[in-house]
């Protein structure tokens, strides 16, 4: 016969299975403790993650949100030890598609991702007031709006994250700049 039910089940490599078996498939809800140390608890299908879960790695690191075939895809939350978190769309396991990430001083992205990186239209703000609205490009600034908390704006082109390029830098007396 099959294994139907609740059950717990120990493999050579020392991980555990600990859920729901249907017809000898561990299949339904479940925790698996891998022998890497990650653990994982939602819904499996075959012993795969699919649908909704919690992935926790042993430096602690942990997603929330829907898997497919293992993996994280479509919407979830991801927090770092170091206080980062993302919050968005997920493909393959990357960050991919809109979603919003923030860092344990402050700083917030809302936007576009590709691949894990700032890429398309976006949004930064600063704690200290600083803003920057317009395209990012390889996980840096590429081109937009930066307002400075003291008044200061910069429309233009960057370089590297720096403003650099063709651009028009305006004061808040009103003088500009073009170049």
């Amino acid at each position: 016969g099959y294994l139907n039910g609740r059950g717990k089940m120990t493999y050579p490599s020392g991980a555990v299975y600990e859920g729901e078996f249907q017809k000898g498939f561990k299949t339904g809800k479940g925790k698996m403790t891998f022998s890497s140390g990650v653990i994982y608890e939602g819904q499996l299908v075959n012993i795969c993650p699919n649908g909704e879960g919690k992935m926790i790695w042993p430096d602690g690191v942990v997603y929330e949100g829907e898997f497919e075939n293992g993996l994280s895809e479509g919407r979830g939350k991801q927090t770092w030890l170091d206080g980062r978190t993302y919050i968005g769309e997920w493909h393959k396991d990357q960050r991919h598609g809109k979603g919003t990430m923030t860092w344990p001083d402050g700083v917030v992205y809302e936007g576009e991702f590709l691949e894990n990186m700032r890429q398309g239209k976006g949004a930064m703000t600063w704690l200290g007031g600083d803003k920057f609205v317009g395209e990012f490009l390889n996980d840096k600034i590429k081109k937009g709006i930066y307002t400075f908390a003291d008044g200061r704006v910069y429309e233009g082109e960057f370089e590297k994250g720096l403003s650099e390029g063709r651009g028009k830098q305006t004061w808040p007396d009103g003088r500009t700049y073009i170049g």
